[in-house]
């Protein structure tokens, strides 16, 4: 389970940095194992911040994110690798659809590997093929 524990974000702002911005606040949540989310609100309204600091893009300013009881601050090396293995975030970028067909043989071959491991090429082609 991936849980977000009162996690904010302060950026410093201004000329030398004294003037501080709020862009989350105290956002707390859980997803739990095989749930995928979606961070839906206003523009400017933190969704980008908080997907960044689940992935480790930029650093949280207090509060903790953890997997399986494990603070992702602590994670190096394998662990690290793991975890992004696990957590992996879509975002909204308009110049994404360029190849649409490489990202979705990436997510469908994800798919696989986490869910259905023990699946055959031929059975998992056959799979893919029906639902589209």
């Amino acid at each position: 389970m991936l849980e977000l524990g009162k996690i904010s974000k302060i950026y410093k702002t201004g000329t030398f940095g004294g003037k501080k911005l709020l862009a989350v606040n105290n956002v707390s949540f859980d997803v739990k194992d095989g749930e995928v989310i979606s961070l839906i609100g206003e523009s400017g309204s933190g969704k980008s911040t908080i997907g960044k600091m689940i992935l480790g893009l930029i650093s949280i300013s207090s509060g903790m994110i953890r997997l399986n009881g494990v603070d992702i601050a602590t994670l190096k090396g394998r662990a690290l690798k793991d975890y992004y293995r696990k957590v992996q975030g879509v975002f909204q970028d308009p110049f994404s659809s360029y190849n649409p067909i490489f990202k979705a043989d990436r997510i469908f071959r994800i798919i696989r590997e986490e869910f259905f491991p023990k699946i055959n090429n031929r059975e998992w082609d056959k799979k893919i093929d029906s639902s589209l």
